[in-house]
């Protein structure tokens, strides 16, 4: 929930957002370390883990994201999610993120469901960044949206807050 102020937004869910992804962002930094120091990160799992923890952030900025868009008066969620900022990829910054959170909770279970719709649209987003086939789509997926910054969830907490503001100003 946000409430409009004069001088801002004060905006509870992006608060507890910010500190979730400080931990994650804490978890990258370690496995990071990890991973340099490691003969064989890959072997050893590391790569994994790394996939695991950046799934999360995706997943925490979706929930943002859908907490977020019923008080900003758009018609539906489908308007909300392809709003600006946009990336280079021409795909909306929260499409990329909610496609990325949708493979990292459903990607294992596509080979044996029905629901081909949802898998096919997802990894079209997914592919306009990184071939979704492809090992560590999360890693990538969070690179590529976010170069040529450091691959950090606060750095994605700024495009959200843009999403957010620029949806407010439209729907003002």
């Amino acid at each position: 929930m946000f409430l409009l102020l004069k001088d801002g937004v004060l905006d509870f869910d992006l608060d507890l957002l910010v500190e979730l992804l400080a931990v994650i962002d804490h978890q990258i930094e370690r496995i990071e370390d990890e991973i340099s120091r490691s003969p064989d990160p890959d072997g050893l799992g590391h790569f994994d883990r790394m996939e695991g923890v950046i799934g999360l952030g995706f997943v925490a900025c979706q929930q943002y994201i859908h907490a977020t868009y019923p008080q900003l008066r758009v018609k539906n969620k489908s308007e909300a999610i392809q709003a600006a900022p946009k990336h280079s990829s021409g795909r909306s910054v929260t499409e990329v993120i909610n496609a990325a959170a949708n493979f990292w909770k459903h990607h294992d279970e596509w080979p044996g469901i029905k629901q081909k719709n949802a898998e096919e649209k997802t990894r079209a987003v997914i592919n306009s960044l990184v071939p979704s086939s492809a090992d560590y789509v999360m890693g990538n997926v969070l690179y590529e949206l976010l170069q040529p910054q450091a691959p950090r969830f606060a750095s994605v907490v700024h495009l959200l807050t843009q999403w957010r503001d620029l949806l407010i100003v439209a729907t003002a």
